[in-house]
């Protein structure tokens, strides 16, 4: 991944985030192998995307309306990758 002026080497990508890879029977992602601030983090960075997607659809979305409901967005997703262990 590079931007003009920066340049990362062996990062996660954003599609990596959440992909999930099976072994030994059992399904696994990046997400579910961070820890607790790293699941924030990845958290946050799909609430942003998600802004960012709704921002730009022109569906008449406002970024301070979207952004002020950004952790509401994180906390949702995060409630929706508890696994279930029942």
């Amino acid at each position: 991944m590079s931007d003009s002026n920066i340049t990362v080497k062996n990062s996660v990508s954003f599609d990596d985030y959440l992909r999930l890879r099976f072994s030994t029977g059992k399904g696994y992602s990046y997400y579910h192998g961070s820890d607790e601030s790293a699941q924030r983090a990845i958290a946050v960075s799909c609430a942003l995307e998600l802004v960012r997607a709704q921002i730009s659809s022109g569906s008449g979305y406002k970024l301070d309306g979207q952004l002020s409901q950004l952790s509401t967005f994180a906390d949702q997703i995060q409630d929706a990758l508890k696994v279930n262990n029942q």
